[in-house]
């Protein structure tokens, strides 16, 4: 049996539900196959000290 962290993270969380990724990037108008880093960089955030 799942844990409820698990439940909520499978059916939440964007990065693991593609149903609700998709609808979120589409509300957005961004692609869903692009990193977090490209994303962010496209909207001015550089997260690079965060891969180092």
């Amino acid at each position: 049996m799942k844990s409820d962290r698990t439940y909520f993270l499978d059916n939440n969380d964007i990065r693991l539900n593609n149903n609700f990724r998709k609808e979120i990037y589409d509300q957005i108008g961004e692609d869903m196959n692009q990193s977090y880093y490209e994303m962010a960089l496209k909207h001015g955030y550089d997260l690079g000290r965060f891969y180092q």
